[in-house]
């Protein structure tokens, strides 16, 4: 879902961020006006129905043209911290440019399961 809207950087529950640096959020509401959002509220609503159907607190990230990397766990933070999830990558994943650091192990075609951090 996340491959066809192209622009988006990550998408959570609570928010959604496209180009760099360009957040957008619920709670306060964000003050970009929405005719900038590269979805609307009715595509981003679906993206929070998936992710509570899902069990998915920390939504979806970016890492490259074709990889998205879905993490169903977090704790702690920074260099202490540890993540894990799913990866799709619709190309061979190699974990380099802003994907490195994650330990994967393919699972399938084209998804993987991955851990990062400590």
């Amino acid at each position: 879902m996340m491959l066809e809207d192209p622009k988006l950087m990550n998408v959570r529950p609570t928010s959604f961020a496209f180009e760099p640096d360009v957040l957008v959020t619920l709670n306060p509401p964000s003050p970009i006006p929405q005719e900038r959002w590269p979805i609307g509220r009715a595509r981003w609503q679906e993206y929070r129905e998936l992710f509570a159907e899902a069990g998915l607190p920390y939504g979806a990230a970016r890492c490259g043209p074709n990889t998205i990397v879905i993490c169903f766990h977090a704790q702690g933070m920074l260099l202490r911290g540890n993540e894990a999830g799913y990866i799709y990558s619709r190309e061979p994943f190699i974990g380099a440019g802003d994907c490195s650091g994650y330990v994967v192990l393919q699972i399938r075609d084209s998804w993987y399961a991955y851990n990062l951090g400590r």
